[in-house]
């Protein structure tokens, strides 16, 4: 029997059984996906601030690693430069070159704020930029110093410099002292810059050192922070976020708000902390973060969320240094509500879309079992419709089946399946019908694109191919559509292999990124053809990962072509214009406003009008607001007639440029009308200074030939006159009108013309400048002395085409130059006459005076003087000493006024001269009761170079004067070094200030301008025995040739002060020679060798005194009184040394010394000297003979001419013994006894 049926005991109606389960599934559905959404939300926002801030994180680093190398880049550049010599090192001078090399350099790099070079000596050259204003400054002399700064405009020009410091010294600037103590390239702390306006900088300093590694300077390159503010403000950090960057200790170094990096604190200036910022995202956000991270120990880049105050931050910390000790930390916060704002949105209208959708459900549910219901009924219809094969009748969607309604079940599924397999059977056959229908229609589409329409797909395991390809590949690529498909390679090797990376290249963006793919590239056919082709398609990813390219690939041969010809013609275009030094251009003139605008203008503007040309071409009025005042009429003139008659637009003019030039301008150019009324004129310009300026010049010079004295003339090739200036024919008495066009030889004289003239002409046509100076007959003034230059003419082919003939009249520069001559010449005679007595003076007043002082030196070596008698020998050295003297000072006077002096530089110790002046003058000193001082400053060195015998007359004259002068008191003699002065020729030399004071009567005021005057004396000078005026004139004379000048104080009854300084040259080398003390001979030393001396003199009581003197030595002394003796005695006796006088009757000492040096070239006098040596095995070791000559003329002539003569040394008369018997220790290499208790200082 069948199963009962299971039955409710309550009915369920059916609308409930449908609308409860459905309305319920709705709720649950709904809720989960809205809680799912808002937590996705969260996450996702979580997410993105996470990536948004380490994009900026990477993207500050970045610019920060890039920035920060630029400094240390440009100090490498420049050391380099400094190496190679290409700019002046550390210890030059020339400041220009070193600020224009910076200036040029700093262009190049617009995140460099400051280039600058310090050296050892504190200086400082550099160059600045800020906000597109250049800046250049320097301490003054490359040293520590002035410190002065100039602008610099865009023409390079500097403005007058600025004092920013009166004294800088760059050594005690951290940014030198950092790389100075580590040796290497490093960074100094923040630091504000010296600036227009305060700005925060950081230096990359890099020290410099040369080969022996010594520190030459420090090259330095600053980044002004405003750099990396400008930065982090154009970052975007969503709406509100902000980048910040600070140093471990809290301070701001950059931020991307506009709020000031430097804030006044206590009257000045100071950093802030990123605590104390004005931005509360910064403050609030920076204050979190110091109370919960340790900012000192952070290494690793952290993420944060901070909570305040119902809102959060999302912060990002990365740590941020470099290898030369940088260390910052790079902050970015953003705010979740800049995220949250449209998540929030979309949860309220999340929860708006539940409640409409519960309501829907309800409403749905409600319906469906209505139509449930009403389904029961058209089922019956519908299976009868089927059935008749109506099955448009068949109603879906089907009732459920599991449906709690028995009765319904069995019938729905049966009546389903049965529906769902005749409309499967229905709708396959339509589909298949409109695929057909579909596929007809595209193949008819494709034939008629022009171009090959295609499917390329990629797979994920890497293989590529073409689905579809359509016919046009066989005019495109030369392929069959099947062979593309079956082999895609064949296609991808017809790219040309210059365009295959780029091609592959976007490939790969466009399946990255599925945005549309679009490329030009060329490709070569099977024929060797090579086309231009443009593909687009547009990708799209399938559900096994491959993606597939729908796109049409067409041929742009023709066009590329075109594109290509016309970027060759704009660039040819373009280069000819840039290459023109004239302005092309296309004016645009509104008739209306009258206002002018450029619709082209080519960069030569931007050089002839100093403007740069994007504002040139933005505002076409700062050319016509150059125009010159003066010409501003007669220009727009010009212009209105060209816009009213349309004709060509030619016209000169003068422009003002910023620079404060005048520049001449022409302009040609042709107006066109436009469509729409505007008037264009296209034309060039060209700037014409210099043509116009040689109008000028032109101009000038024919009014200054003109106006000239000089007589000029210009003679063609013919001889023929073609130009005269005015002088010309006056001085030929006719106009320039009649000489013009005549033949030279009928204005000058056919005789005069051949013989004179014509030669040079000749001359010169060949290329010769001929100058000659002669006499000539002019009609209008007779016979004149002329000048006379004849130059060649040359045209514009610089072919030589005439004679410029130039005459200038000499006659009264002759006569008077005739006269001078006369003049001259006995000038030189009363000089020579004047010469000639002083000589003979000289020698008539130091012939007596030599045997006087000579005599007197041997009596004071005698033993048994008495008293009364030594008393009597003092008395005749001291007056022989003082007319000797005074004969000196006149001899030097004439040498000073002829200009005889020279100077004799030697090494000397000075200390050792300044001692032994002090030591003689101390003598003196104590004489007259007077006390006598040297101070000698420790910095004055003891080893210099100069000509000690001039220094030492001066100081011996100053000195003396002092103690002649001063009765009580002291006398004061002070050297040191200088200051403030500099040898300006020669660096190494340094300033020497001799000071020599007294207590003496002074000189009265009125005196002081003459008391250098030669022979003028003072008041006291006067009053007081000795003295020839001299003194004083020839210390001037002698501190002026060695470079000084000497200057005196004096008070009248207080005393004098007498100072001069001179340039010295400071030795470090100590081994010189001191000169040997004045002592007192005795003898020969004993084991010297016997030496055989020949006195020749024609005075007899010279031979005595020199005989008897070197007989007590031990000499053997033989004596002749002419020349022709001193040569016989020489040949016969052999001596070894000849004190030779020079001047003597008959032969003279020169020609006696000539002859017997020609004799000692003689063979036999060879041959005689060798017997004369190995006879005389104890005789001195000399040959040839010593000639030492001994005369009483004592110019400087004399000393040369005894020399050339041949003589080996030259005394002249009176000399001290004991030097002459030195200077005959030094030629015979003898060895001296002498008296060491005698006065070593007697004879100063």
């Amino acid at each position: 029997m069948p199963a009962p049926r299971i039955r409710f005991t309550t009915g369920i109606p059916l609308r409930w059984v449908l609308i409860v389960p459905f309305v319920l599934q709705t709720v649950a559905a709904v809720s989960l996906v809205g809680y799912l959404s808002y937590r996705s939300g969260q996450q996702a926002v979580s997410d993105l601030a996470e990536q948004l801030m380490t994009e900026v994180g990477d993207r500050t680093t970045l610019y920060l690693e890039k920035t920060l190398a630029v400094p240390h880049l440009v100090n490498q550049l420049n050391a380099d430069a400094i190496r190679l010599g290409t700019i002046p090192g550390f210890e030059t001078t020339d400041t220009a070159t070193l600020e224009r090399f910076f200036l040029e350099q700093i262009k190049r790099f617009p995140t460099v704020g400051t280039i600058a070079i310090a050296n050892q000596r504190g200086g400082m050259v550099g160059a600045g930029q800020h906000n597109s204003m250049l800046t250049v400054y320097r301490t003054q002399g490359f040293a520590s110093g002035l410190f002065t700064l100039s602008t610099v405009d865009a023409a390079g020009r500097q403005s007058p410099a600025r004092i920013v410091a009166q004294k800088c010294d760059v050594r005690q600037r951290l940014w030198y002292q950092l790389p100075q103590k580590t040796g290497q390239a490093t960074w100094s702390p923040i630091y504000q810059l010296v600036a227009p306006v305060p700005l925060l900088s950081i230096s990359a300093g890099l020290p410099v050192y040369d080969q022996a590694g010594n520190l030459q300077g420090v090259l330095a390159t600053d980044i002004i922070l405003d750099h990396l503010n400008r930065f982090l403000a154009d970052l975007q950090v969503g709406k509100s976020g902000q980048v910040f960057i600070i140093e471990r200790s809290g301070l701001l170094v950059a931020s991307s708000t506009d709020q000031p990096l430097l804030v006044p604190q206590a009257g000045k200036l100071e950093r802030i902390r990123a605590v104390e910022s004005t931005h509360p995202l910064i403050r609030h956000s920076m204050t979190q973060l110091t109370q919960s991270v340790d900012l000192g120990r952070l290494n690793t880049a952290q993420q944060r969320i901070i909570h305040q105050a119902n809102a959060h931050q999302f912060v990002r910390i990365i740590p941020f240094h470099d290898h030369l000790g940088l260390d910052w930390l790079i902050v970015i916060v953003v705010p979740e509500s800049d995220f949250m704002a449209a998540i929030q949105r979309n949860t309220a209208t999340t929860v708006w879309l539940c409640v409409l959708a519960l309501l829907g459900a309800i409403a749905v549910a409600i319906a469906i079992s209505n139509r449930i219901a009403a389904s029961i009924s058209r089922l019956n219809q519908a299976s009868q419709a089927l059935a008749k094969g109506n099955l448009a009748a068949h109603v879906t969607p089907p009732l459920p089946a599991d449906s709690a309604i028995r009765e319904v079940q069995g019938l729905t599924q049966s009546f389903n399946q049965m529906a769902e397999q005749l409309q499967q059977l229905f709708q396959t056959q339509v589909e298949a019908e409109a695929s057909r229908q579909s596929e007809t229609r595209f193949q008819q589409l494709a034939a008629a694109v022009p171009g090959m329409i295609y499917t390329y797909t990629q797979h994920p395991d890497g293989s590529h191919r073409f689905e579809y390809v359509s016919l046009a590949s066989r005019t495109l690529l030369g392929l069959e559509p099947e062979e593309m498909i079956a082999d895609i390679d064949r296609a991808v090797a017809q790219i040309h292999l210059d365009d295959r990376p780029a091609y592959e290249a976007a490939i790969a963006q466009s399946a990255a990124t599925l945005e549309p793919f679009s490329l030009s590239f060329r490709s070569i056919t099977p024929g060797g053809q090579l086309k231009w082709l443009e593909a687009s398609s547009r990708p799209l990813k399938r559900e096994d990962g491959s993606i597939s390219w729908y796109g049409i690939l067409i041929d742009a041969s023709q066009r590329k072509q075109a594109e290509i010809a016309l970027e060759q013609s704009e660039a040819l275009l373009r280069k000819l214009t840039e290459a023109s030094p004239a302005v092309v251009y296309t004016v645009v003139e509104d008739p209306v406003r009258g206002i002018s605008r450029f619709d082209y203008l080519s960069p030569a503007a931007e050089a002839i009008h100093e403007y740069p040309i994007a504002d040139l071409r933005r505002d076409g009025t700062l050319i016509s607001a150059q125009i010159h005042p003066d010409d501003r009429e007669a220009y727009w003139q010009a212009a209105a007639i060209s816009l009213e008659t349309m004709q060509p637009f030619n016209h000169v003019w003068r422009i003002l440029t910023p620079s404060g030039k005048t520049k001449w301008l022409q302009a040609n150019s042709r107006p066109e009308r436009r469509q729409d009324g505007e008037v264009v004129w296209h034309g060039i310009v060209m700037e014409v200074t210099d043509r116009k300026q040689a109008e000028i010049s032109l101009r000038q010079y024919e009014r200054i030939i003109a106006s000239t004295t000089d007589g000029i003339a210009l003679i063609d090739t013919q001889f023929r006159y073609q130009i005269v200036n005015q002088t010309y024919s006056n001085w030929y008495a006719r106009s320039s009108q009649e000489i013009i066009g005549l033949p030279v030889s009928e204005i000058v004289g056919q005789d005069i013309f051949e013989s004179a003239i014509r030669p040079c002409y000749l001359r010169c046509l060949a290329g010769e400048t001929i100058e000659r100076q002669e006499w000539f007959a002019v009609p209008a003034l007779g016979r004149q002395f002329f000048s006379v230059t004849y130059t060649p003419y040359l045209d514009e082919q610089l072919a030589i085409a005439g004679i410029v003939v130039s005459l200038r009249n000499l006659t009264s520069l002759k006569l008077a130059e005739q006269e001078l001559e006369h003049a001259k010449e006995a000038a030189e005679a009363a000089n020579q006459a004047k010469s000639l007595f002083l000589a003979n003076m000289s020698h008539e007043l130091r012939t007596p005076l030599n045997v006087i002082l000579g005599v007197a030196q041997l009596m004071e070596q005698s033993v048994d003087q008495t008293p009364q008698g030594r008393e009597y020998i003092d008395l005749i050295s001291s007056s022989g000493n003082h007319l000797m003297r005074m004969i000196n000072d006149v001899l030097d006077l004439f040498k000073i006024e002829a200009g005889k002096v020279v100077l004799e530089k030697q090494k000397i110790n000075l200390h050792e001269l300044l001692n032994s002046l002090y030591t003689t003058f101390s003598q003196q000193c104590m004489a007259k009761h007077l006390l006598m001082k040297l101070a000698i400053a420790p910095e004055v060195p003891q080893y210099v170079l100069i000509d000690a015998s001039k220094l030492q007359q001066v100081l011996i004259n100053l000195i003396g004067n002092a103690i002649k002068f001063t009765e009580h008191g002291e006398i004061t003699v002070h050297v040191a070094v200088k200051s403030g002065e500099r040898d300006s020729g020669e660096p190494t030399y340094m300033p020497l200030s001799f000071t020599v004071q007294d207590t003496g009567v002074g000189i009265a005021p009125e005196e002081l301008p003459y008391i250098f005057d030669a022979f003028a004396q003072a008041a006291a000078g006067r009053q007081v025995t000795g003295g020839t005026g001299l003194g004083l004139s020839i210390s001037q004379s002698l501190v002026r040739l060695m470079g000084g000048e000497i200057s005196v104080h004096s008070t009248l009854n207080t005393g004098s002060t007498f100072e001069f300084v001179i340039p010295v040259q400071p030795l470090a080398d100590a081994s010189l020679q001191c000169p040997p003390l004045n002592r007192t001979v005795l003898g020969l030393a004993p084991g010297q060798p016997t030496c055989r001396i020949l006195v020749v003199d024609d005075q007899p009581a010279n031979r005595l005194m020199l005989v008897r003197l070197f007989s007590k030595i031990g000499f053997e002394v033989q004596e002749a009184n002419t020349g022709e003796q001193a040569i016989a005695l020489w040949q016969q006796w052999h001596p070894h040394l000849i004190l030779m006088d020079l001047r003597m009757p008959g032969m003279d000492g020169r020609e006696a010394t000539q002859r017997i040096r020609e004799a000692e070239m003689d063979a036999d006098m060879r041959q005689l000297k060798q017997q004369v040596m190995g006879n005389a095995p104890n005789a001195c070791p000399t040959w040839p003979v010593v000639i030492i000559a001994l005369t009483a003329q004592a110019l400087e002539g004399d000393r040369k001419l005894a020399l050339a003569a041949g003589c080996d040394d030259y005394i002249s008369k009176p000399f001290s013994l004991d030097m002459l018997l030195e200077t005959i220790a030094q030629h015979l290499d003898l060895i001296y006894t002498y008296d060491e208790t005698s006065d070593i200082n007697a004879k100063h």
